[in-house]
């Protein structure tokens, strides 16, 4: 039994390993308005890389990728 509200994104949510709520936007807007103080210093770097080129983006992610990998 399928209870979101946008019974068409469930699908596509799941092939994307993510909730209807993030794809909408809904769970971002939740956290927004649920935080208090500066963005941590991870989240102002994310934002700014997204304003990179996509081939920089691609470099970048293969990068922490790679990190995240060796990670324990």
């Amino acid at each position: 039994m399928n209870l979101t509200p946008y019974p068409p994104l469930s699908p596509i949510a799941q092939t994307l390993h993510t909730t209807v709520e993030d794809l909408i936007g809904e769970a971002q807007a939740r956290k927004a308005r649920s935080k208090r103080g500066p963005a941590p210093k991870i989240q102002q770097q994310l934002e700014r890389v997204s304003t990179l080129p996509k081939a920089r983006q691609r470099l970048i992610s293969e990068v922490l990728d790679s990190m995240l990998a060796q990670a324990p």
